[in-house]
């Protein structure tokens, strides 16, 4: 099962999505920074330190950062449920450069998942970011409608490329798991496979929140 689940990943376009739910102290509701899966790395994990509705950490600096995210429960009712955009409020400071594992340029792109399940989805072009235009730059938001065309998935695919990727895209909505960001190249469909800081320096990832409304 495993070697299979290893073939599936080396597959995919967009690189192997965690799917663990993860509980620190008991609550499912922290914020994890890892590394993908199959990395072949001594820990999966980053030390992150959370704070309010979201969390800080330093990237590493023999390392990268792949995903940040959580669990999307609110109790028994998913937080998406029946809201049409997901805001994200964060921010970079430091001094430092930064390169992506695969790809051209580094990109953050905000995700989500349905439950536990390879049914992820990431945030289209113009709803990602480069770092290096953002750091020292403040608190950035960026608000995404949860419509199909705004997302596309693990096989590079728009929501609105076929009935069954409109059906998937609702059903991860509807039942949304994991919910974050993810590091890796800005476009090119290697979003979750990276990012790591060039040549020294030091920079630190503050996650102020990740919200639905309407």
């Amino acid at each position: 099962m495993r070697k299979l689940f290893a073939i599936a990943c080396i597959a995919l376009v967009w690189g192997c999505q965690p799917s663990d739910k993860v509980v620190i102290n008991g609550n499912d509701k922290a914020w994890v920074a890892k590394y993908s899966k199959g990395d072949g790395v001594d820990s999966n994990y980053l030390v992150v330190t959370q704070q309010g509705q979201g969390c800080t950490f330093p990237f590493p600096q023999n390392g990268h950062i792949n995903y940040l995210d959580r669990w999307a429960y609110t109790g028994n009712v998913r937080d998406a449920a029946g809201k049409k955009f997901m805001v994200l409020k964060f921010k970079i400071d430091g001094n430092a450069k930064f390169v992506p594992l695969d790809g051209a340029n580094t990109g953050i792109h905000p995700y989500f998942e349905e439950g536990e399940l390879l049914n992820g989805w990431w945030a289209a072009l113009p709803y990602a970011v480069k770092p290096e235009d953002i750091i020292n730059k403040g608190v950035q938001t960026v608000k995404i409608p949860l419509t199909p065309e705004s997302w596309g998935n693990v096989g590079g695919q728009n929501g609105t490329t076929s009935d069954d990727t409109k059906a998937q895209f609702a059903q991860a909505v509807k039942y949304m798991g994991h919910v974050g960001l993810t590091f890796g190249c800005y476009d090119g469909g290697c979003y979750g496979h990276g990012i790591k800081i060039k040549d020294g320096g030091n920079a630190t990832f503050t996650l102020v929140s990740v919200t639905f409304t309407n």
